[in-house]
């Protein structure tokens, strides 16, 4: 066997490819399990986004309901003191429904912004696999990406919460639309009151019960997306650590996998291969392992 190369180089350059073999088996049961965990967050976040769009549309036209009809009764026959009531309550309705279409719009961004996140974390999954890519540049991806993350949760939780005081509007309104009916003594049988105060349950429990149930599902999935690349910069930060005391706790499949492949070398009198013979013998004898029983520790 040709002679044994010094084990300060046996250790430096073998330990590299052994700190590099465990990086890349974390790193790769961790991206295996994330990239499970967004393709989950992907489907939840699509079936939120269908289902947030149908009941937009229907509370859009719950609005334009509750206006019709608020519009019938002020013109309908009805005293100047109910009219003049009706004016008041129209006016606020109108600001309302106003509110409702800018929200809307804003909830179509944080929609798109949610559907981007989902992709963004996929390419990012894509990225840290690449064996090529310095671990450095990788850290710096995640964090630009937990930020991001932040800032489009913060917007979805303040549009949650105007969702939310919107529907606390609806509500007050409804109030209002019953002392109304109870001041001027109108009575319930009048059908167009009736279909008011139907409209405007309706309306109230769809914004209280639905959309900002689903807004509140968005914050969820960011949330569940920054957990999963917060899990993969911790995966990161420890195989970048990684020293070679912490290999050397745990040598024992390293060292059978070294055997193996030293056993499976063919003897064919090239250089290359019988450098890359005599390089893994001389680790097995600087560990200590070179036969066949337990590795020395």
């Amino acid at each position: 066997m040709p002679d044994v190369l010094p084990p300060p180089f046996v250790e430096s350059e073998v330990q590299k490819e052994l700190d590099k073999a465990a990086k890349d088996a974390r790193l790769i049961s961790a991206i295996e399990t994330m990239t499970g965990t967004a393709q989950e967050n992907e489907r939840a976040l699509i079936q939120e986004m269908e289902q947030l769009s149908g009941y937009a549309l229907e509370i859009d036209n719950g609005f334009r309901n509750v206006t019709r009809v608020l519009s019938d009764v002020k013109t309908n026959g009805a005293s100047d003191d109910v009219r003049e009531t009706c004016t008041t309550l129209h006016q606020k309705w109108s600001e309302h429904h106003t509110e409702y279409v800018e929200l809307l719009w804003r909830s179509r961004e944080v929609a798109g912004r949610g559907r981007s996140a989902v992709e963004d974390f996929l390419k990012i999954l894509l990225y840290i696999q690449d064996p090529t890519g310095a671990i450095e540049s990788k850290k710096e991806e995640l964090q630009n990406q937990k930020k991001k993350l932040d800032q489009d949760k913060l917007q979805a939780a303040n549009l949650y919460q105007n969702f939310d005081d919107l529907s606390f509007k609806v509500k007050t309104f409804t109030e209002d639309f019953e002392a109304m009916v109870k001041t001027f003594n109108l009575t319930a049988q009048n059908e167009k009151i009736k279909e008011l105060g139907i409209q405007l349950q309706l309306l109230k429990d769809t914004l209280t019960q639905e959309i900002c149930t689903k807004l509140g599902a968005f914050v969820s999935v960011w949330a569940m997306i920054r957990v999963d690349i917060h899990e993969i910069a911790v995966k990161i930060d420890y195989t970048e650590n990684t020293t070679k005391e912490k290999v050397r706790n745990h040598p024992i499949p390293c060292i059978i996998s070294l055997r193996k492949l030293c056993t499976a070398l063919p003897v064919t009198g090239q250089t290359h291969t019988d450098d890359v013979r005599a390089l893994i013998e001389g680790v097995l004898q600087v560990r200590g392992c070179r036969h066949q029983g337990q590795p020395h520790l």
